[in-house]
């Protein structure tokens, strides 16, 4: 398209792809002059997406492409994943699953686990720059959510898998313990204290557990705490948020 451009077969053409995009920069890199991107207002880019909510404002920043001494308003698609709403699903334990991505026989795998997982450090180290692990949003982190206070934000750092070079943002959901709501205020106290007051122990038998701190310790909770974690928490002085203090 672009050598059409510029042999003069067309007038103009649509690129959309994420900028820079090669074939731009080496059309404005070897015609020096000859060609315009053009600047789309804001009224405009409400009439070309027609009420349809899918062209977003974007900003091409000055030095973008060669040429190039200002910035350009434009707009933007983001890209998506899309599912076939008959896709199969398949339920697996972890290694089976991580066995049927490396085969292909499935396209795409949730594996909820403390990191490192090991399925999953097989997984990558066994298929160098074949899999991907998803990066999430701020924004698409809450609409996974959708308000349910479940989900909360969570740093992959790098080197947590092969290949792994930079930190990846995903979410996060804790394990949790839960007693009968009838257990002694006491027994759910003590054991509560002993826990968090006994960190290093448990992070010597399992790697997840380093992640726990007790400022944290309420953090993505799907029911409300017992009395006696409660007394815990207050006892450290966290405040317990209204939608998990027990009726």
């Amino acid at each position: 398209t672009a050598d059409a451009l510029a042999n003069g077969q067309i007038v103009a053409t649509g690129m959309p792809s994420g900028p820079p995009t090669s074939a731009i920069t080496k059309l404005m890199a070897g015609n020096s002059g000859k060609f315009t991107i053009l600047n789309i207002t804001p009224d405009e880019a409400k009439k070309m997406d027609g009420g349809r909510l899918l062209w977003t404002p974007y900003t091409l920043k000055a030095g973008t492409y060669p040429g190039q001494t200002k910035d350009i308003q434009t707009v933007a698609q983001p890209n998506f994943l899309a599912v076939n709403a008959n896709v199969d699903e398949m339920y697996a334990g972890y290694n089976p699953t991580a066995d049927a991505l490396a085969n292909g026989q499935i396209v795409a795998t949730g594996m909820p686990s403390g990191p490192p997982t090991s399925a999953i450090t097989k997984l990558m180290a066994g298929n160098s720059g074949k899999f991907t692990i998803l990066n999430i949003t701020p924004d698409e982190a809450k609409k996974m959510d959708g308000g349910r206070l479940l989900w909360t934000p969570y740093t992959l750092k790098a080197g947590t898998y092969p290949g792994q070079t930079k930190d990846i943002q995903t979410v996060a959901q804790p394990n949790f313990l839960a007693v009968n709501a009838n257990v002694d205020e006491n027994h759910v106290y003590l054991l509560t204290k002993t826990m968090y007051e006994n960190l290093p122990f448990l992070q010597a038998i399992h790697p997840a557990t380093k992640v726990m701190v007790v400022e944290k310790a309420m953090d993505g909770l799907p029911v409300p705490l017992h009395p006696g974690a409660a007394k815990y928490y207050k006892e450290v002085g966290l405040k317990i948020p209204s939608h998990l203090i027990g009726k």
